[in-house]
């Protein structure tokens, strides 16, 4: 699971994903609230982007929510050009931010996202406090080739799957209280039927990656 704090910006997360020839899945944060001590000059902010190193190739899973993850990516020697695949986990800005920065140093990659991350999504704390938060539209608009918008999950290489339809035998974590979505123009209480999991087939077993994991870590693992 990827949430808040889980990992340090600048270190390498390795799964227990391993062959008998060493680690198949390497990770790597590249933003997030925290940066690594020995790292330096890297750049923090409220959002999400790790680097996914495979054998089948290198995957983007989030892309934060402004170009820090690019920033960060040059500092660590890591090269976005080489991305074949990116993952956004679901329909808020500090896992989408990133990319009108992204596609001009990579002309291929397509992003994998749940249909309904052109939703209007809204934080609400208070009836007289609250902030959208879903994806722009203008980012939509900007750029429809690079989108692929899934409802299903997908094998998108091999070994490689975007799973979305999460489950939701368990209930939602206390926060999701917050969350709203529009639905025919009414806000309604966000379910996050747009969020998606990155799983990786590997030797030893899945890694499940989850990036906002709203509906919950038992959900994620139940689907």
């Amino acid at each position: 699971r990827i949430h808040r704090n889980a990992f340090v910006i600048g270190e390498e997360h390795l799964s227990g994903i391993s062959g008998k020839g060493g680690s198949f899945l390497e990770i790597t944060a590249l933003v997030e609230n925290r940066a690594s001590v020995r790292s330096g000059r890297l750049r923090t902010e409220l959002g999400l982007a790790v680097h996914v190193g495979l054998p089948a190739g290198d995957l983007l899973f989030d892309a934060g929510a402004s170009d820090a993850f690019v920033h960060n990516a040059s500092r660590l020697g890591v090269d976005l050009s080489r991305v074949r695949a990116v993952v956004v986990s679901h329909g808020h800005y500090d896992h989408v931010g990133g990319l009108p920065v992204f596609f001009p140093l990579n002309a291929s990659a397509p992003v994998y996202l749940h249909q309904r991350v052109a939703s209007r999504c809204v934080l609400r704390i208070l009836p007289f406090l609250s902030r959208d938060i879903g994806v722009a539209p203008s980012l939509l608009k900007a750029s429809p080739d690079r989108f692929r918008f899934i409802d299903r999950t997908l094998e998108i290489a091999d070994g490689v799957f975007v799973v979305a339809g999460l489950s939701r035998c368990h209930p939602l974590p206390p926060d999701s209280r917050y969350f709203f979505i529009e639905d025919q123009g009414v806000l309604v209480p966000d379910d996050f039927r747009h969020e998606i999991l990155l799983v990786v087939q590997g030797p030893g077993g899945l890694a499940v990656l989850a990036g906002g994991c709203h509906r919950g870590v038992r959900n994620a693992v139940a689907t």
